[in-house]
């Protein structure tokens, strides 16, 4: 399949511990079987949940949705930085917080060296560096959580495992944006935009793939995180360099 040209070299490689194939068939219909050359699909409609952690349904500002997953993982229903469910909104290197104008190992939080060699902070192996064995990002390096405030997180590689597992994804393509619709097994459903990544100053896929930081670091590789990555027939969890620019959809934090 055709992926972003973000770190060639790491992107294409799936975590190991999530069971594919079988997921897939469950949750992704075959295009011949989904739909004619020609035909569209209809405008997606973002459904809100019936129970309430804050006020209503929203948390700070920010509207959830309650999918029915086993975890009661709430699901925002905008990505980080975007004004509505079909808008991009922003783009944030792993462990960073604000977009920026070029995603590169020379300007990235942590980073020491200019190669994604050396970091400061999630460290797994020594070969990177001092060796903090953090795994999951801190809440002052969660874009999630700076931007939208307290109870809000980027998602745990475990809670999209679970939303790749337990909803239903039907692509859809309309003029204005493509993406996935994704259902809970309620009915409730969100609505993941194709928005593309940034690479150095470029950008690139829009409207074609879509790549979604979680907040856990590949430890075997630790200047790598796991992130969401689909395109209009595949949806999985895979690893990539912290450098590359992609899109945060936050979770409620309900612990």
């Amino acid at each position: 399949m055709i992926l972003c040209v973000c770190s060639l070299s790491a992107l294409g490689q799936k975590h190991g511990k999530v069971p594919r194939k079988k997921a897939r068939t469950e949750r992704t219909k075959s295009a011949n079987q989904n739909k004619p050359k020609e035909e569209k699909t209809k405008r997606v409609e973002v459904e809100s949940g019936t129970d309430s952690l804050t006020v209503g349904n929203t948390h700070r500002g920010h509207e959830w949705v309650d999918l029915g997953l086993p975890s009661g993982t709430k699901w925002a229903t905008t990505n980080v930085g975007a004004s509505s469910p079909t808008d991009f909104g922003q783009y944030f290197a792993w462990g960073e917080t604000s977009q920026k104008d070029s995603y590169e190992w020379n300007n990235l939080k942590y980073s020491i060296d200019d190669k994604g060699y050396g970091f400061s902070k999630y460290v797994t192996d020594k070969q990177y560096g001092n060796v903090d064995d953090r795994k999951e990002l801190e809440p002052g390096d969660d874009a999630a959580y700076v931007n939208w405030g307290k109870g809000w997180r980027m998602p745990s590689a475990e809670q999209i495992t679970e939303l790749l597992q337990k909803c239903t994804w039907d692509w859809v393509s309309e003029d204005e944006y493509s993406g996935f619709k994704v259902v809970g097994e309620n009915g409730n459903s969100i609505f993941l935009p194709a928005a593309g990544c940034r690479h150095y100053s470029t950008s690139t896929l829009e409207g074609k793939n879509g790549f979604y930081w979680s907040r856990t670091l590949f430890s075997r590789y630790c200047n790598e995180a796991l992130f969401l990555h689909f395109f209009w027939r595949s949806c999985d969890l895979y690893n990539d360099a912290r450098r590359s620019g992609f899109n945060v959809r936050a979770v409620l934090d309900t612990k």
